[in-house]
């Protein structure tokens, strides 16, 4: 009998718990190492329990990994050559100390993802595993909750985000939850009416902390991702004639809509709860500063009152958001006109989509975000925002073919997995296009520094070789 870290239930506990909290870590501006503990214990426990089914049984060991490289060949040979240019480029990079920055979190990805794959040999591990991620969302909504109105001074008084990037918050929160309402839609064993009280507490808690997030991206995507739920379900229910589920899903999935406008009624309120606290802060502050004492934390004070939901989402009416986005992006193609016909095969090296924007005199991007050239921002202040941007920068042509190739397997993962088990294709579909769309408007150092798109990833590989497209594959329940 295994005992310790080989007991694969102590190895599957351990990734699972990794997974939630190198999810939950995203969404609180605080650095904690117990992510990361958890992952070196789960490393540990990976490495002896391959070790154990190598003694145990080698042919065995050998036909399981045979069976998932071949169910998902062409999505990890492009993953992996991906990340092997990814390392060369590091090789001939412009600014060692900032292109290792990265590594780190790279590394801790990539690991996931490897030990996700050892992980998902069963269907019940994949739903547990689904599980984890749909908690993690509702665990980083109650937190911010608790952090808003019971913290004197929270990260935002107009916001719900427990991190400064706000964005990386609502994603979470809106990966997390795409995942719940899939697993309670068809994979909770429970009737009509438990399904929607479990729906309604679990829109309840997210919803709210998602839009009081003013995540201006994600309001925009929103429609996009409800009118394919809609359509994707409708579509699978009805080849399969399961009309009373057809009608039920559609109630389900229409009352979620419902919530959503429901909760957009909160915005005024929330400004008006915002500015009260934010008001008594800055009387709080004063009085500190009149005593002579620190008013404490370390973050700066500032006189000017936080944008309100409202205002910040009329920013997408008046196409102002795309401003900033529009500097950046032009200082970057500017960059690239400036290559050499070799350059652009091999690009300048990694982390060359931050090292350029350290380099930059362009005046109107500096002053969009308050600097200058006599006071300029720390180093790798600035990203290309884009991953195909980010590529061809640092790896040149070479590496942009490599990244599409995997965006393309990825997609085409997608659909396979869609047709092998389709109840699970909202909780794959959504998350998947979510990655994609996120990648090409923001994040550093490119696909592999997402730990949104490796986790798809591991759901992906882990249904495409657990189920056939055959027998009940299709049914809602594990």
């Amino acid at each position: 009998m295994r005992k310790g870290l080989v007991n694969p239930s102590v190895y599957a506990g351990l990734y699972l718990a990794s997974v939630f909290c190198v999810l939950t870590v995203l969404s609180f501006s605080v650095s904690t190492l117990f992510d990361k503990a958890l992952v070196i214990l789960t490393s540990i426990s990976f490495c002896l329990c391959v070790r154990a089914d190598w003694k145990a049984g080698r042919e065995s060991l050998l036909k399981t990994w045979k069976r998932n490289f071949l169910g998902n060949r062409l999505l990890l040979l492009a993953l992996g050559a991906y990340y092997l240019w990814n390392l060369v480029t590091l090789f001939y990079t412009r600014d060692f100390s900032l292109a290792l920055r990265g590594l780190p979190y790279r590394l801790e990805y990539l690991f996931l993802f490897l030990a996700g794959l050892y992980y998902c040999n069963s269907r019940k591990r994949l739903i547990l595993l689904l599980g984890v991620i749909g908690l993690a969302g509702s665990v980083v909504s109650a937190a911010s909750y608790l952090l808003y109105f019971f913290s004197r001074r929270p990260i935002y008084f107009q916001r719900t985000s427990t991190a400064r990037d706000y964005n990386v918050y609502a994603t979470l929160i809106f990966f997390s939850l795409v995942i719940a309402v899939t697993l309670i839609l068809n994979f909770f064993q429970g009737s009509f009416w438990q399904r929607c009280l479990l729906l309604a507490g679990v829109l309840a808690l997210n919803l709210p902390a998602f839009y009081l997030a003013g995540s201006r991206r994600m309001v925009i995507l929103l429609p996009y991702f409800a009118g394919f739920a809609l359509l994707y379900e409708g579509i699978r229910l009805a080849l399969r004639k399961d009309w009373r589920r057809l009608a039920e899903q559609a109630v389900l999935l229409l009352c979620c809509g419902a919530a959503y406008f429901g909760v957009s009624l909160l915005a005024e309120p929330f400004a008006q709860f915002g500015a009260e606290k934010e008001r008594a802060y800055q009387e709080w502050v004063s009085l500190q500063q009149s005593g002579q004492q620190s008013p404490g934390g370390n973050q700066a004070e500032s006189t000017v009152p936080e944008k309100t939901i409202s205002s910040i989402l009329e920013t997408i009416e008046n196409g102002s958001m795309s401003s900033k986005r529009k500097l950046i992006y032009s200082t970057a193609l500017r960059e690239l006109l400036g290559y050499s016909p070799t350059e652009w095969v091999w690009g300048r090296g990694q982390a060359y989509d931050l090292v350029l924007f350290d380099r930059t005199d362009d005046q109107a991007l500096l002053e969009a975000y308050g600097y200058t050239t006599e006071n300029r921002p720390s180093k790798g202040w600035m990203s290309a925002h884009n991953f195909l941007l980010a590529d061809v920068l640092g790896g040149g042509i070479i590496q942009l073919l490599l990244g599409l190739l995997v965006c393309f397997s990825a997609l085409a993962q997608t659909a396979a997995v869609c047709r092998k088990i389709p109840p699970i294709g909202l909780a794959v579909c959504i998350p998947a296009a979510l990655c994609l769309c996120n990648s090409f408007i923001s994040g550093a150092f490119g696909l592999l520094n997402n730990v949104f798109f490796l986790v798809v990833l591991t759901i992906l590989c882990g249904g495409s070789v657990l189920f056939k497209s055959s027998g009940d594959a299709g049914e809602p329940h594990p």
